[in-house]
């Protein structure tokens, strides 16, 4: 996958699992990642670590995961953007108040989120589930199964 969007100079921004990657934590999913690139490990982490924390398009906000209440992404931390769900035990999407749609990913157990203001595309492809997107502007949702189960849920 990393290989398609970047022969497609796809839109993309981090994520936590990004950044545990380029911080060199180890898990045993992340030392198969790293297994998997081989010699071209840093080459991709170079290319990975150079993808933006979030992206401001036209009357949309793509970011892996949240904005913090009452910010702008660009006052967010790297982990807000990148790992946030809730605050206050409420989804952070609850105070978005926008004007920009945000859409985001990083919530499989939630599933697709379709709110006026706030659009989620995480349908848990990763553990067999979908892969979601969306059209933008045209708001018109895309899905397609998983080919496989990738990896099991905790």
């Amino acid at each position: 996958m990393l290989q398609l969007a970047r022969d497609l100079d796809a839109l993309t921004v981090i994520g936590n699992h990004e950044v545990s990657l380029i911080e060199g934590r180890r898990t045993p999913t992340l030392d198969e990642v790293r297994r998997q690139l081989g010699s071209a490990l840093d080459e991709w982490l170079a290319w990975i670590a150079a993808r933006p924390l979030f992206v401001h398009g036209d009357g949309y906000i793509l970011v892996h995961a949240g904005i913090a209440p009452g910010k702008r992404p660009e006052q967010c931390t790297r982990e807000e953007l990148t790992e946030l769900r809730t605050v206050d035990g409420q989804p952070w999407f609850d105070f978005w108040r926008g004007p920009e749609t945000v859409i985001f990913g990083h919530w499989a157990q939630r599933g697709r989120v379709d709110l006026a203001l706030c659009k989620g595309l995480d349908t848990g492809c990763v553990y067999g589930g979908q892969l979601t997107g969306l059209w933008w502007p045209r708001l018109e949702w895309v899905s397609v199964p998983a080919r496989r189960r990738y990896f099991e849920r905790a």
